[in-house]
């Protein structure tokens, strides 16, 4: 079955557009790292996405206002890089969803390709089993680069994944979880349960935190929205969301 790569872009452009480098410069580097993931992963075909701002989670969050800590200004080079990529290479934007729901609904939802998906994000990597890609270079002692890494993820490795994160949430996007939980106190709480009592464990601490019944539900329900990434039709309807189409533009790399 051919390969098709779904990426969560929105890294490629933050990676190059902090940099202190012309327009020109930072093109060639969105270019040459989409050809390195297309090489190292045999094939032409991509579908790559972008994150729109105005995001529905921005109305499910009460604690605290979803994406609180990230700065809101970005150089003029990143906007200029986004037309550009828009423009010439098809990454695309779909009105209130995040690169990452994009993602994960394409490659739950595409049969006709064996889908790869390309992220250096674990939220987006951790959230479906499968082989996959991340894409961050890093140098390594040697000073070498190493471009990008496959990553298997079991249905075990999602499930515990999405149960750790109700726990610590996500400090990126302003997600609280339980306050002073951490990676390892996570780990911790969560090492004696598994399979369907791991989510039992997860609300018994929640219950621990908050105490009260009422707002334990209404805490828990809103990270667990907040963290549910959409990858089916149903979520969709759920959250009342703009329907997705079949399949999005997909684009051959001969023109790079």
């Amino acid at each position: 079955m051919e390969k098709l790569l779904l990426i969560d872009a929105d890294s490629l452009l933050y990676y190059e557009a902090f940099k202190e480098q012309t327009l020109e410069e930072a093109i060639n580097g969105v270019s040459n790292r989409l050809k390195i993931m297309l090489k190292a992963n045999n094939t032409n075909k991509y579908a790559a996405f972008l994150s729109c701002s105005n995001n529905f989670r921005h109305n499910i969050a009460k604690t605290k206002k979803y994406k609180s800590s990230r700065t809101s200004t970005k150089p003029k080079l990143f906007y200029q890089l986004k037309d550009f990529t828009m423009n010439n290479l098809g990454f695309c934007i779909i009105n209130n969803y995040e690169a990452d729901d994009l993602v994960l609904y394409y490659a739950n939802n595409i049969k006709e390709y064996n889908c790869i998906i390309c992220s250096p994000d674990k939220d987006v990597i951790y959230q479906k089993d499968g082989i996959h890609f991340n894409y961050q270079f890093k140098k390594q002692e040697d000073e070498n680069v190493k471009l990008g890494d496959f990553i298997e993820v079991s249905k075990e490795d999602v499930y515990y994944f999405k149960c750790k994160q109700l726990l610590t949430g996500d400090s990126v996007d302003s997600v609280i979880g339980i306050p002073k939980i951490g990676n390892k106190k996570a780990d911790d709480i969560l090492k004696n349960s598994k399979d369907e009592k791991l989510i039992v464990t997860v609300f018994k601490e929640y219950l621990k935190y908050f105490k009260d019944e009422h707002i334990t539900v209404l805490k828990f329900y809103e990270n667990v929205n907040l963290l549910q990434m959409i990858n089916n039709d149903t979520l969709i309807e759920y959250f009342e969301l703009p329907k997705l189409k079949p399949l999005p533009l997909i684009i051959k790399i001969n023109n790079l």
